[in-house]
């Protein structure tokens, strides 16, 4: 299968993304329908994922018996 796509992690090292990551958070906060302000994405930036409650969203939205990646698999088209 020839190779479709490189993720990498640049950020800290090449750019700094914070302001980036946020404005993105929101996006996808607005786009799921949830009121989040800035100040608490900020905040929350740098913690553990499953600490965010992202285990639950993802029960909800991809279905228990998926996997994270699965899930993401199924949500990049849309972004």
């Amino acid at each position: 299968m020839p190779l479709r796509a490189v993720l990498f992690d640049l950020d800290g090292t090449l750019a700094d993304s914070h302001e980036l990551v946020i404005v993105s958070f929101l996006a996808a906060f607005e786009r799921e329908g949830f009121v989040v302000t800035r100040e608490a994405v900020a905040a929350a930036i740098g913690h553990p994922i499953p600490r965010h409650g992202a285990d639950g969203c993802r029960r909800r939205r991809c279905g228990a018996d998926r996997s994270p990646w699965q899930c993401i698999r199924g949500a990049l088209p849309r972004a």
